[in-house]
């Protein structure tokens, strides 16, 4: 992992593949886990994260170039926006399957939980709890109860487009990426938030989701939960209440694969994430079948395609570390 600071308030972060799980604890204020979904086309660098840290408001910028899933938390006693360049496609966030034009709000104290793909670009912004309710004073809007909090807003085109420009702006850093227009941003961001509940508590807001969107959001519960053995992808579709062929639209839509395919990759990236961890004891056929991998030349043959080199290898840099770590041996 490649690391630089520009300032004493900004951090660069760079990272390959194999670097992801340690990416995480390398950011600054938020909690963060990063598991690969499916290995990048191409070797070489899939993550970049920038922070900066301006007056009060904590500014992040990230772009992902692997298909990932994030778990985690933001940035305590703050309240963090996310706004995502035009770029991206579709974001699966908190259990919501949502667009470019959605201005995401993270609940404080809550978890993230997200799915991406290889487009993933998106700005965030973290404010003060105290700087939201100075704000919702001074404007005369109602701060809402942490318990009916919208968590998702759509900003009008004009505001949006203003927004990224702002944030693109600060990111880069320049006469014109100010401790000012940081707290413009911060500003603009509450008080658009502010106005969409006041929308939303006056009716005018409805949320509905698809028949698709709800498949998905059923079977990731279920992948929460489940052993991973069990999983497949007809216990996938009697979770989600659809048949065959919409779960099948619904996760090329939102990811691109099959159901079955999905879930390999979802284990195969379970069972590198475990090589990578496990104590010295554990062999791979034990750690593979942990997640429902028994025919050991068809998994290695998989495993090899998804990430260019055999498990052993994998599990053999693992112990190196162990070693290393052990002035006893």
């Amino acid at each position: 992992m490649h690391q630089s600071d520009r300032a004493s308030s900004e951090l660069v972060l760079r990272a390959d593949f194999d670097d992801l799980d340690h990416l995480g604890a390398t950011v600054r204020s938020w909690d963060l886990d990063f598991r690969p979904l499916v290995v990048a086309a191409e070797p070489g660098q899939v993550a970049r994260i920038e922070q900066r840290r301006l007056d009060t408001v904590e500014l992040a910028y990230a772009r992902l170039h692997a298909s990932i899933e994030q778990r985690g938390a933001p940035p305590a006693g703050r309240l963090t926006f996310a706004v995502m360049e035009q770029g991206m496609r579709r974001l699966w966030w908190r259990g919501r399957d949502i667009d470019s034009q959605t201005v995401l709000v993270f609940p404080v104290g809550g978890d993230l939980h997200s799915l991406s793909g290889p487009d993933f670009e998106i700005h965030t912004c973290s404010i003060a709890l105290e700087t939201v309710e100075l704000l919702s004073d001074r404007f005369q809007l109602p701060l809402p109860r942490p318990s009916r909090c919208i968590e998702t807003f759509r900003p009008s085109q004009v505001a949006l487009r203003s927004l990224r420009s702002a944030l693109r702006r600060l990111r880069d850093g320049g006469p014109s990426g100010s401790n000012l227009n940081a707290r413009e941003v911060g500003e603009a961001l509450v008080l658009t938030w502010l106005r969409a509940h006041t929308a939303a508590d006056s009716g005018a807001a409805t949320v509905t989701l698809r028949a698709r969107d709800r498949a998905i959001r059923a079977c990731l519960e279920r992948l929460d939960e489940a052993d991973w053995v069990e999983l497949s992808s007809s216990v996938l579709c009697e979770v989600s209440g659809v048949g065959e062929r919409t779960l099948q639209y619904a996760f090329r839509e939102r990811f691109g694969l099959t159901p079955a395919a999905f879930l390999k990759a979802r284990k195969l990236t379970a069972v590198r994430r475990r090589l990578m961890q496990t104590p010295p004891d554990e062999t791979v056929a034990e750690v593979a079948a942990r997640f429902g991998f028994w025919h050991s030349g068809q998994f290695a043959a998989d495993y090899r395609r998804a990430f260019g080199e055999a498990p052993s290898t994998t599990l053999c840099r693992r112990h190196d570390r162990y070693k290393e770590a052990d002035p006893a041996d």
